[in-house]
Parts: structure tokens; sequence; C-alpha cells
């Protein structure tokens, strides 16, 4: 049997990175009492154990030596408290954000949080048509259910969206998509030197991006259209921990899920929209506030 290649490990260890992040910020939503303990997507959530992550894990990475699979628990351990650190402070920190008034008034009128172990096997069109369905009730949509909901860039592909809403006079919306920078080789976490080096990668990689890594901004009062000759340019933004092109892929999930809202007539106020990337290297974000008439300011 031979060794998965690295990008199919990446894309497993990627898969299991979600799920930790999702955890974070799923306890933060109960902390904050946005999120009911009952509500039905927490059955799944409920179910799940940090032991099934490294299971599926040792099964889509087709270990079988006893002695590597407590290296990969290690690792999934390790990166449970880190994944979880980086979900609940970053949506601590996106609630802290909103306005005072919006804070006491709006609600979670809905949550996209699918629970997807790494190494999934089962058939993906009848995930997708699942995934659909959850969508379309969750958020309330009515009439016909549309597959095209499941398209490429459309809201039922998203890894995690909330929808805040009640008696405020705009809307929010986020939307979090999630990436692993996988490293080429595992550190064995069952030493204490390989926690140090992984603090001491993180901040090499954080210094080679610049002073200007440091620095943002927001523009009020304005807009901007993104050329559509971009798309022939992502493809080099692919590699690594890519988070340009996953905040392009959250910018895709939110505008869309705004129109489809507002285009089932859902949604009838002002909505204030988030896109954001999570890396273990760091986040971008972007945001836009979506007028009645889904006109869009930057």
């Amino acid at each position: 049997m031979s060794e998965p290649t690295f990008q199919k490990q990446a894309e497993l260890w990627g898969q299991a990175y979600e799920v930790l992040v999702k955890r974070g910020v799923l306890a933060n939503l109960l902390e904050c009492k946005l999120l009911s303990p009952d509500h039905p997507q927490l059955v799944a959530w409920k179910q799940c154990q940090l032991l099934d992550v490294s299971k599926a894990l040792n099964r889509g990475l087709e270990i079988i030596d006893e002695s590597l699979r407590e290296r990969v628990k290690a690792a999934v351990e390790h990166m449970a408290i880190t994944a979880y650190g980086v979900g609940y402070t970053v949506t601590r920190e996106y609630l802290k954000s909103l306005p005072k008034a919006a804070r006491l008034k709006l609600k979670l009128r809905a949550l996209w949080c699918p629970l997807q172990l790494p190494g999934f096997k089962g058939d993906i069109d009848d995930r997708m048509c699942r995934d659909r369905q959850a969508f379309y009730h969750e958020f309330g949509l009515h009439g016909v259910l549309d597959p095209a909901l499941s398209g490429k860039g459309q809201p039922a592909n998203a890894d995690f969206i909330i929808w805040l809403s009640g008696e405020f006079k705009e809307d929010y919306l986020l939307v979090q998509e999630y990436s692993y920078d996988m490293p080429y080789a595992l550190g064995d976490f069952g030493d204490q030197d390989a926690h140090l080096e992984e603090l001491a990668r993180h901040r090499r990689l954080i210094d080679s991006r610049s002073v200007f890594a440091r620095v943002t901004a927001e523009v009020e009062g304005e807009s901007f259209e993104l050329s559509e000759d971009i798309r022939h340019h992502l493809s080099a933004l692919t590699s690594g921990n890519k988070p340009f092109y996953k905040l392009c892929q959250g910018c895709s999930y939110a505008a869309n899920t705004s129109e489809w809202l507002r285009r089932d007539g859902v949604l009838a106020k002002p909505v204030n929209v988030r896109a954001l990337a999570i890396t273990p290297n760091g986040l971008e974000s972007i945001a836009a506030r979506y007028l009645a008439d889904n006109c869009r300011q930057s």
C-alpha cells in the first residue's frame, strides 16, 4: 500500500484543522449565548470527540503502525489547542467589533457549520444534496429548492456562516473559510521540543512578511470592483496557506448568500457582510455593506 501523496496528506490535515477551528467558534457563540445548546446543528458536534478526528486522520493517511498512530494523535491534540484558540478569538473579536447597540439587539437567526471529518468517503452528490437541503431549511428559504445553491461559490459550499438579525436597523453576515499550511515534516508532539519549534516556526513566518503585514486599513463611503481577469491569476496563489485565494472564496460565499436571502425575500434590511480567511499563520478579512437594493458599499 503506497503512502498518500503530500497533497493528499495536506488535504486531510486541512480538513482536521477546519473541524478543530470550528470547535472554538462554536464555543464562543455558546459562551456569548448567541447559540443555544440545543440548536439542531450542534447534534453532530456533541457526538464528535477529539479521538474521532485522530481516528479519521489515521484512516485517511492509511497508517497501520501503532507508534505512528500515537504520533498523529499527539499532533491532533496539539492542533486542537491552537486551532480552538484561533476560532474562539476570531469570533470573539468579530462580535466585539459590532456597534454596542447591535450587540444588545441582534440574535442568531441562522447558523451554517457543517461537520465533516477528514477523509470523507461518501457520495459527493448525495452530500451536496443534503447540504443544500440543510442550508435551505436553516436560512428559511422559500419556493423550490434550487440545485444552484450547491454550485461553485454558492452558499451551501461555505465552511461557516452566521446570520445575525433582530430589532436593529441592519443585519450582519459573517463567513469564515479555513486553510491549513502543512509543514513538510510532522513534529513529534510527544516531545516538548516539538511544541517550541512549532512556535518558533510561526514566529519566523510572521517576521518574514515584513512590516506591511502588520498594517490594516478600512475605507468607508467608497467602492471597488475586482477585474474579471483576476481569476486567471488565482492559480499562483493556491500554494501554501493561500490566504488571498481563501479570502476570494469567502467573498463569493458572502456576496452570494446576501443575494440569495434578498432574492428570496427573507432579508429586507441593509446587511453588513464580512468574509474571513483563517489560517494557522494569520487572518485575511474584507467587509462590505449591502443596501436594501443590493447595492454595495465597501
